[in-house]
């Protein structure tokens, strides 16, 4: 091979690369077969479970668990969880390396789904379904620690928390000192109402203290069924630092004005969505913390694993992300934008697009849903339907949240429209040939009120789809 055939073959081998490294993401359809399986298997499972029930509250437990199969098939019929063969394969592998690591234990029924999501959480059902949103795996740095939220999930239904919490709750309601005290509340002329708040204010301390207790045994279990998988077992340690972290306010440090184009818009702040508790709230739910602190689990983990001098916000651990977890943490975070829209969250699905922007992302998917994000935000404005796919801005937001809805608040519409048509129209590809692309032309003709390209671009859209694509009735319905 002389010198041109070699540089002509690195040439064409980068090439390679950089095509399949701009791959498009397309947001993939729920696979109704798996769906199925799905519900067939948490049937059986669940009808097992209730053959074998002890005779205690035996008919309450039906009732209970019979309820928690309906409301999961509900969940997945309804597409609250999202099955895909690739996503659901690599969560399996993982699942299976924790549990053949594990034999003596019984994880019969157990089926982990992908949920869509957007706030980053896992858990267990109870009846053998364990959820992971794709708005957790985007905060995790490697395999290893979704393999511990895997394993701290299985602890839970292994040790059969979620059926142990509902019995102590009947034993409560049944015991003779809450109807005493109930029946003094009742016979009391005055405060009534003050009375059985303090009672079930009282309760609620004591219920959430159980709760604080089943985490640390899940943490626990989960440690040692983790421990047997050959992950980096410090992995549980920087995986508490990770969650502390999940209820602070981040900040994309996105620079919106220059964005847009535009001077900053200040509006006055609405307390009403912060989320702040008021003085003397109902039930003062701020002190009353289902889960204990992290960093004192983080303290537990350190003991059990005998790391010396494990310093909560200073510690750090060995583990790097595997190939494969990237491209899945990166398959999610796409797939949170479309969470994000599911739940008509326009505004954070935007500021998401361009934060992955701006850290380098190029694929395809990013301007093409940013086209759809401006064209969408844009007619909700003009519709005064801004609300139902934005936050109204608040001191909670962080800061390029709060610029963001500033200006889709505030600004007068004739200047709003002027830049974010004119963003939308450079984003636009005469490529995009799917049936949302068309759909948000149809929308941006219409914010401008250009009575030509908006008949031409619904003429577009009837020539493509029919009446059983999604936006359809939208745009048969739409007049200028």
């Amino acid at each position: 091979m002389n010198i041109n055939q070699i540089t002509l073959t690195l040439a064409f081998l980068v090439l390679s690369f950089l095509t399949y490294g701009q791959k498009e993401f397309v947001p993939p359809a729920n696979n109704n077969g798996q769906i199925d399986n799905y519900s067939a298997a948490l049937e059986d499972h669940v009808d097992n479970i209730v053959d074998n029930l002890g005779k205690e509250y035996k008919s309450d437990l039906r009732k209970f668990y019979k309820a928690k199969l309906k409301a999961s098939v509900l969940l997945a019929e309804n597409e609250h969880f999202f099955f895909h063969q690739d996503w659901n394969g690599y969560l399996d592998e993982i699942t299976d390396k924790i549990m053949s690591n594990n034999p003596e234990h019984n994880f019969e029924g157990i089926q982990v789904v992908l949920s869509q999501y957007f706030w980053p959480n896992a858990f267990s059902i109870g009846e053998g379904t364990i959820v992971i949103n794709p708005g957790l795996i985007t905060r995790l740095e490697n395999e290893d620690q979704l393999a511990f939220i895997l394993c701290h999930e299985f602890a839970h239904y292994l040790l059969d928390h979620s059926e142990k919490a509902y019995l102590r709750l009947l034993r409560e309601m049944e015991s003779e000192e809450l109807q005493d005290q109930i029946d003094q509340i009742n016979k009391s002329e005055y405060y009534k109402a003050t009375q059985l708040r303090k009672l079930l204010k009282s309760r609620l301390y004591s219920t959430n203290k159980h709760a604080r207790e089943k985490e640390v045994e899940a943490d626990s279990l989960g440690l040692e069924l983790f421990k047997n998988t050959g992950y980096d077992f410090k992995a549980a340690m920087t995986t508490m630092q990770i969650l502390d972290k999940l209820g602070e306010k981040a900040d994309r440090h996105l620079d919106i004005p220059t964005l847009i184009g535009i001077d900053p818009v200040q509006m006055e702040s609405s307390n009403m969505l912060s989320g702040n508790s008021q003085e003397g709230g109902w039930l003062d739910f701020d002190s009353v913390k289902s889960h204990p602190d992290c960093d004192a689990r983080f303290d537990l983990l350190a003991k059990k694993l005998k790391v010396e001098n494990a310093v909560f916000s200073e510690f750090k651990a060995d583990g790097e992300a595997s190939d494969d977890f990237k491209k899945f943490r990166r398959q999610m975070q796409y797939f949170t934008i479309e969470s994000y829209k599911r739940f008509n969250r326009l505004d954070v699905a935007l500021l998401s697009v361009w934060q992955m922007k701006k850290e380098g992302d190029e694929n395809v998917y990013l301007d093409k849903e940013e086209f759809h994000l401006i064209a969408r935000l844009l007619y909700a404005r003009k519709k005064h339907k801004i609300g139902h796919v934005c936050t109204y801005p608040n001191d909670s937001m962080e800061s390029s949240l709060r610029q963001l809805n500033s200006v889709l608040f505030g600004l007068r519409y004739r200047d709003l429209s002027k830049k974010l048509i004119a963003m939308a129209t450079e984003l636009y590809d005469i490529g995009y040939e799917d049936e949302e692309s068309v759909y948000c032309r149809v929308l941006l003709a219409y914010c401008k009120g250009d009575k030509e390209d908006f008949e031409t671009s619904k003429k577009e859209y009837f020539a493509r789809f029919d009446r059983s694509d999604e936006h359809y009735e939208d745009v048969f319905y739409l007049r200028l």
